[in-house]
């Protein structure tokens, strides 16, 4: 990463080999209630880093801006419009309702949602 510091949830780096992918130099771990644990994201400033669950992928993490109305949802979020929610190989698809949910409830003020 020339010289830039990388971050990923841990079980994102604990799947990258098995994926063919070079894992990420720092591992996240969350708390029981899916915020990112301090000790694992130094550095972050108004980044508010949160684990829904499972949903889209087994390891997807989404990102708040702390201050504004703008968080992060990746692949777990899609637009209300959407006829499917597209590729399913890594989805599981039991809890994607319910982390779609935590998400909302992590960042209920959240008026833009980059996907």
């Amino acid at each position: 990463a020339a010289g830039i510091a990388t971050y990923a949830n841990a079980l994102s780096n604990q799947l990258a080999p098995q994926e063919g992918m070079v894992a990420a130099q720092h591992s996240l771990t969350f708390a029981a209630n899916g915020w990112v644990e301090p000790a694992t994201a130094p550095n972050f400033g108004p980044l508010k880093v949160f684990y829904p669950g499972p949903g889209h992928t087994s390891d997807n993490i989404t990102v708040g801006i702390d201050g504004t109305d703008i968080a992060f949802g990746g692949c777990l979020i899609k637009d209300s419009k959407a006829k499917s929610l597209g590729n399913l190989g890594d989805a599981d698809t039991e809890h994607y309702a319910a982390s779609a949910r935590a998400f909302g409830a992590a960042f209920p003020k959240a008026s833009m949602i980059v996907m």
